[in-house]
C-alpha cells in the first residue's frame, strides 16, 4: 500500500463509492460489463488504501447482479480474481467471505465438488482467523461442505467425516473420537464392557451435543433447509450406531433396564429422523441416497424393536410400512428395490438369531467392525 494521508483516503473511499453507485446504476440498465469496470475501479481503490475488509462487504452488496444465470459464470470468475489477490496478503476472514459467496454461486450452477471444496476452505479460513469468535460459523461451513459432498453422489464418506468434524468442533472439549472408540474396541474384546461403557456414553454425548447445537447456528445460506435436515439425520445415525453399542454392552453387565431403555429412546429419535427424509421426500426435494438412508433408518429402528419385542404404538406399523407411508408411487418403486428395504421387511419376520446370520452378508458400514462382537453366531451376546 502506498504511503497515503488520512484526507487522501477519505478522497479515495469517496471516489469508491461513487463507482459502486455508477456500477448498480448500469446494472439497472442492464448493461453488466459496464457494472464490472465500476466495481472493478471501487475494489482497486480498497486495495490501493488497505481497506481490505471492504471488500467483501462490496461483493455481498452488489452480488445479486449476477444471480441471473448468464451472468454467473462472470462473477465466478471474477470473484476468483478476487480471491487469488487477497490470498497474497494474511487476511483469512476477507478470504473465507469470498470463498462462500463462490461456493453459493458454484451450488446455484450444480458444481457441488467445487462447492465443497469452498466451504470446506472457508471454515478453516474462518477459524484460522479467530477459533472462539467463528467456531460455530467454521462448524456451519462444514456442514455446508458435507450437504454438497452429499449431493456428488461419490463422496458421502467425506461429507459424512467434514459432518462428524462439524460436531466436534461445536465443543470446546478438544476430543479425538477415533482414538477413543479404538480403545474402546480393545476394551470389548478383553470383555472390559464396564470401561468400554464409559467410552461410548461420552461418544454419544458428544455427538448429541453437536445435535443439539445444529437449529442454533442455521445461518441464511441457499438450500439450508437441506443442509440442516441432512446433518441432523446423519448425526442422528451416528448417535444410532453409538447406541446400539449401548445397548448390547449394557445387555451383557446385566444392565436390562438400561439397555431397554435406550432402544425405546433411539425409536424415538430414529422416527424423527425418518420423518424429516420423508418430508423431503414428499416435497420432491431428495436423492437417491436420501432414499436409501431411509431404509437403512427404518432397519436400525427395527433392529431396536427386535432386540427387545418392542411394539411402537404409534402407529402400530411395522418398520417397512412406517418409512413408505404417504410416500408417492415414483418414489415407493425406487424404493422397494434397495436392499435395506428388503432388510426391513425381513426384520419383521426373523427372529433375532436368523437375523443376525442375514446380517452376515450386509455392509453394515461404520457398524461392520462390531459384528464379530455383537450380531455373527457365537457372539457375546449369545454366550453371555
Amino acid at each position: 500500500m502506498q504511503n497515503i494521508n488520512r484526507e487522501e483516503i477519505e478522497i479515495k473511499k469517496s471516489e469508491a463509492e461513487k463507482y459502486l453507485i455508477k456500477a448498480e446504476e448500469f446494472v439497472s440498465k442492464n448493461k453488466v460489463k459496464a457494472s464490472i469496470q465500476m466495481l472493478r475501479k471501487a475494489i482497486n481503490i480498497f486495495f490501493e488504501i488497505g481497506l481490505y475488509m471492504k471488500i467483501p462487504e462490496v461483493i455481498s452488496r452488489i452480488i445479486n447482479i449476477f444471480y441471473r444465470e448468464s451472468y454467473i459464470y462472470l462473477a465466478i470468475e471474477y470473484l476468483n480474481s478476487i480471491y487469488k489477490r487477497l490470498s497474497n496478503l494474511d487476511l483469512p476472514e476477507e478470504q473465507a467471505k469470498i470463498l462462500m459467496e463462490l461456493a453459493k454461486l458454484l451450488k446455484r450452477i450444480g458444481d457441488y465438488e467445487l462447492a465443497a471444496e469452498y466451504f470446506e476452505e472457508a471454515a478453516e479460513l474462518y477459524l484460522k482467523a479467530d477459533p472462539e469468535s467463528f467456531r460455530e460459523l467454521s462448524a456451519m461451513f462444514l456442514i455446508s461442505a458435507a450437504g454438497c459432498y452429499e449431493r456428488t453422489r461419490t463422496s458421502h464418506r467425506k461429507g459424512e467425516m467434514l459432518l462428524i468434524q462439524a460436531a466436534l468442533r461445536l465443543n470446546k472439549e478438544i476430543f479425538d473420537y477415533q482414538a477413543s472408540e479404538y480403545q474402546a474396541i480393545k476394551y470389548i474384546k478383553n470383555k472390559e464392557f464396564v470401561k468400554a461403557i464409559e467410552i461410548y456414553e461420552k461418544l454419544y454425548k458428544h455427538f448429541s451435543y453437536g445435535l443439539d447445537n445444529i437449529s442454533q447456528i442455521v445461518y441464511d445460506f441457499e438450500e439450508i433447509t437441506y443442509v440442516s435436515i441432512y446433518a441432523k439425520t446423519r448425526l442422528i445415525h451416528i448417535i444410532s450406531e453409538y447406541r446400539l453399542i449401548l445397548m448390547f454392552l449394557y445387555d451383557l453387565v446385566g444392565e436390562r433396564d438400561i439397555s431397554r431403555k435406550i432402544a425405546l429412546e433411539s425409536i424415538e429419535q430414529l422416527n424423527s429422523a425418518i420423518e424429516l427424509i420423508k418430508g423431503m421426500i414428499i416435497s420432491n426435494y431428495w436423492t437417491r441416497d436420501d432414499l436409501k438412508r431411509l431404509t437403512y433408518e427404518g432397519f436400525m429402528r427395527a433392529y431396536f424393536q427386535k432386540y427387545w419385542h418392542i411394539k411402537d404404538p404409534t402407529p402400530e406399523e411395522e418398520a417397512y410400512i412406517y418409512i413408505t407411508k404417504n410416500l408417492p408411487n415414483e418414489v415407493l418403486d425406487i424404493i422397494k428395490k434397495l436392499p435395506y428395504y428388503d432388510l426391513c421387511v425381513k426384520t419383521e419376520s426373523y427372529n433375532l438369531k436368523s437375523l443376525n446370520e442375514l446380517l452376515a452378508d450386509f455392509n453394515l458400514g461404520r457398524l461392520e467392525k462390531y459384528k464379530e462382537f455383537f450380531i455373527y453366531p457365537g457372539n457375546l451376546i449369545s454366550n453371555k
